[in-house]
């Protein structure tokens, strides 16, 4: 707990109190951020791999590349859970960084 107000630099919004003993690891706050910065960094470097190996991507310069890795963020989604319905608004560009999918279209059968 805590790591809301330590990233905002906030004051703390509430009390924490021991119901029971406990036994707790505390991790200062400049420690903690760097944790948060290398596990940015970390998504970062995945999010610019998959754009420098798409090859329609390609074309774009490393700073355009950059910029679009930095704007983007990171989805988890089920085995089976829909991602994109068919006849929805585009508004978005989906990179798959890891696992697969299916891309399913329904088709109209003219009547004979």
């Amino acid at each position: 707990f805590g790591e809301m107000a330590l990233l905002s630099a906030e004051v703390r919004s509430a009390d924490v109190i021991a119901i029971t003993a406990c036994e707790m690891a505390i991790l200062e706050r400049h420690d903690y951020l760097e944790v948060v910065q290398e596990k940015q960094n970390a998504k970062m470097h995945l999010k610019l791999s998959v754009l420098e190996a798409n090859p329609y991507f390609r074309f774009l310069t490393p700073e355009q590349r950059a910029k679009i890795a930095k704007g983007g963020k990171l989805q988890r989604v089920s085995g089976g859970e829909s991602i994109i319905h068919q006849g929805a608004a585009s508004e978005e560009v989906y990179l798959i960084l890891r696992g697969s999918c299916a891309v399913l279209r329904r088709l109209r059968v003219p009547a004979i």
